[in-house]
């Protein structure tokens, strides 16, 4: 296997990019760019996880004890319907749920 040299590479790369004319240059660097952005916001959407009801319907009481109990353990929630729906991510909703019932969570049914 032969030996990469650094030199010879930046040599036959610099040979090329001179052969480029400054709009093909241009499309080139926009590409590039388009595609290191897309990479960004495709690895932030496929981080954010998939979220589902923990609970629906509480009462302002329950989603605060809840919300408090979930924030105590590091756990992210949201917010919906006016605040009476919880939502985690869905990994976690079964064990969050056996968690807030050891617990006494929801008080109201």
């Amino acid at each position: 296997m032969p030996n990469f040299d650094v030199t010879t590479a930046r040599r036959k790369a610099t040979t090329v990019w001179s052969g480029f004319t400054s709009g093909q240059k241009t499309t080139l660097g926009l590409a590039i760019a388009a595609v290191v952005v897309g990479g960004y916001f495709f690895t932030k959407w496929a981080a954010e996880p998939t979220w589902t009801p923990l609970y629906g319907n509480l009462s302002a009481t329950d989603a605060g004890s809840v919300t408090s109990e979930l924030a105590g353990k590091g756990v992210q929630y949201k917010l919906s319907d006016g605040g009476s729906t919880v939502m985690v991510p869905q990994a976690q909703v079964y064990q969050l749920r056996l968690d807030m019932s050891a617990k006494g969570l929801p008080t109201g049914g």
